[in-house]
């Protein structure tokens, strides 16, 4: 059943290491450049003024004389906005609109968040005071000041779900691009209860770069993944990072997440024929696939009303991993499958008809 995807997936395996051992030799040659992506900016709250007329004054005065009535719908909405605002990294927008919540309304899965988002502030109040007097953020140069400001939002984001560790490493990348900046050394301090004299300043893209080199070439496959997750961060438009994600994510037999990084790569480095063709085969494979997960859906259906009596088979399979997980979706309804190997694959049988 699955003998096309098979066909197709034995061609793509041949040349994945070549491809990852290619991103290796590239990266190596790669010369660092602050990223110039279009991140919207984050930091202290910033207000616009507008020159006030005296009727105008008189209208905001009685505005603000009305007492504001939320009623479910407002509520529900500002919870929406807030959601939002958190999964873009706005977080000091977010807090803004959760303020606007009673309190009796707000979530209680939501608290723990807020509280961070709370403390998130004062570490940006207190870095706003330090740089008014030392001005050595603002110092920065526009496409670094726009890298720096996505890092550290990542970081946040990162210190928001409890990855601390990648927070600290992203953190301590920020201070290396920088030489010194007074956001990320006040995060690890207030955040993460980090000194200066506890953390070693280095190029943190190296680091994991290597760790990622080291998981894949080992076979630990996730190990690579999860370095490559990281520098996804902090080199977004580096088409090497994407290319080595697909090529680690191919191997672990996660075929769409393979697919999705290496099309990411793709469109960052349109040149890159030989991965262009890689990924238009594995997109093959993939619709295959999901055909064949479909047939075998409806096999199974059929098979949870099916006497005992001759076997046929229900699905061929290149790992006895695979063989095992669709043999265990046909015993959930109701089926008895067997499984045997046979000419090198692994055969799931059940009942006939």
């Amino acid at each position: 059943m699955l003998s096309h995807s098979i066909k197709r997936t034995g061609m793509l395996l041949g040349v994945v290491f070549l491809l990852f051992a290619m991103a290796t030799d590239g990266y190596a040659q790669r010369r660092r450049r602050p990223t110039t992506g279009s991140d919207q900016a984050t930091g202290a709250k910033v207000f616009q003024s507008t020159p006030i007329t005296g009727n105008m004054r008189q209208v905001i005065v009685n505005e603000a004389t009305k007492p504001v009535v939320l009623t479910e719908d407002m509520v529900s909405d500002l919870l929406k906005q807030y959601r939002l605002s958190v999964q873009q990294k706005r977080f000091l927008d977010a807090l803004g609109i959760i303020e606007k919540v009673p309190t009796s309304k707000v979530p209680i899965a939501f608290k723990t968040e807020i509280a961070f988002l709370k403390k998130l502030e004062q570490v940006e109040l207190r870095a706003t005071k330090s740089n008014a007097v030392i001005n050595r953020d603002s110092e920065m140069e526009e496409p670094l000041k726009k890298q720096v400001d996505r890092l550290l939002r990542e970081a946040q984001f990162a210190l928001l779900g409890g990855r601390n560790e990648i927070a600290k490493d992203v953190l301590i990348h920020v201070i290396f691009l920088t030489g010194q900046n007074v956001r990320a050394r006040y995060l690890l301090e207030d955040m993460l209860d980090l000194k200066s004299d506890a953390y070693k300043i280095e190029n943190m893209e190296s680091k994991y770069w290597k760790r990622s080199e080291t998981g894949f070439y080992g076979g630990n496959y996730q190990q690579s993944v999860d370095a490559l997750q990281v520098l996804t961060a902090l080199d977004s438009e580096n088409p090497m990072v994407f290319e080595r994600l697909g090529s680690s994510y191919y191997m672990m037999a996660e075929r769409e997440k393979a697919l999705a990084a290496w099309n990411t790569a793709v469109f960052l480095n349109p040149e890159n024929a030989g991965l262009k063709e890689m990924a238009a085969q594995l997109e093959k494979v993939v619709e295959q696939d999901k055909i064949d997960a479909k047939k075998n859906r409806q096999t199974i259906k059929k098979m949870a009303q099916t006497p005992v009596g001759e076997t046929i088979v229900l699905g061929k399979f290149t790992s006895q991993e695979k063989a095992y997980e669709f043999a265990a979706q046909v015993k959930k309804q109701g089926g008895k499958p067997t499984i045997s190997e046979e000419e090198g694959k692994w055969v799931v049988r059940g009942p006939k008809p």
